[in-house]
């Protein structure tokens, strides 16, 4: 039997992923600065044909190797100085900051579109699934169930939210009961403390249900869930000198089947690999390589200006000059 259950207030509702997400991502003061940063590169990359201020490529020919702005003999027209054949810094970091966020893209979109929220089989048939902050079951195409995660239920452990939520609800129910019926529900015997022959009813019976719901979940991706429920009686009349309050068969019991927990678990360790992967140890690798090679390039830079400034000078082994010339000429006559 399918439970109604009641939709959950608006005021109730949970936040949605998006901003649960941001709530705790705000909540990370470096985080948000990290955003910022990225944000504004994304920026500059995208509008730097309007706002960069010189041609990438546009070489200045009266302006060979100078430096910075804050730096003796830098110039406000290059903010970040020119290279060795005149070309602004400044412009050209502007400029390739395209391509390097376009490589970037390249690489990190099959790891961002690939869906990592999968629904899970479920041992009674049908599946289970988690989206916008619910969980809906499904049988045979259809939905069959759904319900809200409980903010004030979850517990994050490892990075592993649990959630256990438990609740007694109204249900729809027989209005009255045989003694034969009640003894089918209860697994074919009446309950203890009632006697056929001083009750034989039928009896009035008014139904609840105790559910128990656990849902795990990871980075957005469903883990594991299940649902555990008691079917409550509460018994009158027939005979009754009081009501009599009983558990009896009948519940919804659903659980994720064991195969789709494995297949759950082993996608999560194998996308925290790559999440290892991309978001520290290669990181890293580029980190190094680029300050190895920045230390090169900065080695380069001061070979030239010292190779530059070396040829400006006189040489001190200059022929004499032309009066000199002149003078050894009449001191040998």
């Amino acid at each position: 039997m399918t439970i109604a259950l009641p939709a959950p207030a608006a005021a109730d509702s949970p936040p949605g992923v998006i901003r649960e997400t941001w709530r705790y991502f705000s909540e990370s003061r470096g985080a948000v600065l990290g955003l910022a940063v990225f944000v504004s590169l994304v920026l500059i990359a995208i509008f730097a044909p309007w706002i960069a201020p010189h041609d990438p490529s546009m070489q200045y020919r009266d302006a060979f190797l100078t430096p910075p702005v804050w730096e003796e003999g830098g110039t406000w027209k290059f903010l970040l100085g020119t290279d060795a054949i005149g070309r602004d810094i400044l412009s050209r970091l502007m400029h390739g900051a395209r391509y390097s966020l376009l490589i970037g893209a390249v690489v990190v979109a099959p790891l961002v579109l690939q869906p990592a929220n999968r629904p899970l089989a479920l041992t009674q048939g049908g599946e289970v699934r988690m989206q916008n902050g619910s969980i809906h079951r499904t049988a045979g195409g259809r939905d069959e169930q759904s319900f809200a995660l409980e903010p004030d239920a979850a517990e994050v452990r490892d990075g592993v939210t649990t959630w256990t939520m438990k609740s007694t609800d109204h249900v729809e129910g027989p209005a009255t009961l045989t003694s034969a019926e009640l003894a089918t529900r209860n697994g074919g015997r009446l309950p203890v403390g009632i006697d056929a022959n001083r009750a034989p009813g039928p009896y009035r019976a008014a139904w609840s249900a105790a559910t128990t719901r656990m849902v795990r979940a990871a980075d957005g991706a469903l883990l594991d869930a299940s649902q555990q429920q008691t079917r409550i009686v509460t018994l009158s009349d027939g005979g009754l000198s009081t009501p009599r309050t009983l558990s009896v068969t009948g519940g919804e019991n659903w659980h994720a089947s064991d195969a789709a927990v494995a297949t759950a678990a082993s996608a999560r360790s194998a996308a925290s690999a790559e999440q290892r992967l991309w978001g520290a140890q290669v990181p890293t690798a580029l980190v190094v390589t680029a300050l190895v090679l920045a230390a090169f390039a900065l080695r380069s830079l001061l070979r030239g200006r010292r190779d530059t400034a070396a040829a400006a000078e006189p040489s001190p082994t200059s022929p004499p000059t032309t009066a000199q010339n002149r003078t050894s000429i009449h001191a040998t006559h």
